[in-house]
């Protein structure tokens, strides 16, 4: 009957996760060869969480960063359903700026922790991606990273790692935020993580 077809759809309705998630990604200059390949990650991953089953409720939200003295310090995009409009302002970004190594990555982390609209309901699973190629500067004392990092744990956000390049000092910090938070670290190499295929020809 139709009452029982609508409470089953309202059930599948109530039976979808809620997901959260936000994308914190370096932007300077040095991230130039990588950028490419941090937006197909990024496209990737979110893609992979839309198509998770039972199909889940996804928002996603972008904070990009660079740091003091470039364009910008952050740039951020709030936590939505519409991937179209989120996936068209990833392809805006460029890498420009920064130059100095580390970079502002407490205040990007931060950021998405604190000014981002999560929801407040503890079923709703809430994760942030953090993709960089430099490890955090020493800034101001608000946007300290491990406080940042406490911060997500205290709010239950687990954050996962996407360290892009080789730099060992990322890669701590990266796997700090990543321990603390129950999050994964992964890395992606220059080529941006794209699967290379050698053949003879190479040579």
């Amino acid at each position: 009957t139709d009452t029982q077809a609508q409470a089953q759809g309202q059930d599948a309705q109530a039976q979808r996760p809620e997901i959260e998630v936000a994308f914190v990604l370096d932007t300077t200059g040095s991230m130039g060869g990588l950028l490419e390949g941090a937006k197909q990650k990024i496209f990737s991953i979110a893609s992979r969480i839309a198509k998770g089953k039972p199909t889940p409720h996804l928002k996603v939200a972008l904070v990009a960063y660079r740091d003091q003295g470039d364009a910008y310090v952050t740039k951020r995009f709030e936590l939505s359903d519409d991937m179209d409009s989120m996936f068209a302002e990833l392809r805006k970004l460029d890498a420009n700026g920064g130059g100095d190594h580390p970079e502002h990555v407490g205040r990007g982390l931060g950021e998405a922790v604190s000014l981002l609209k999560w929801s407040q309901d503890r079923e709703v699973m809430k994760v942030i991606f953090l993709v960089g190629d430099a490890p955090p500067a020493q800034r101001e004392a608000a946007w300290d990273f491990k406080l940042w990092s406490k911060r997500a744990k205290e709010r239950h956000i687990v954050v996962n790692t996407v360290r892009c390049g080789a730099d060992s000092a990322t890669e701590e910090s990266w796997r700090y935020v990543a321990k603390l938070t129950d999050g994964t670290y992964d890395s992606i190499d220059q080529s941006g993580g794209m699967v290379a295929v050698a053949t003879p020809y190479d040579a």
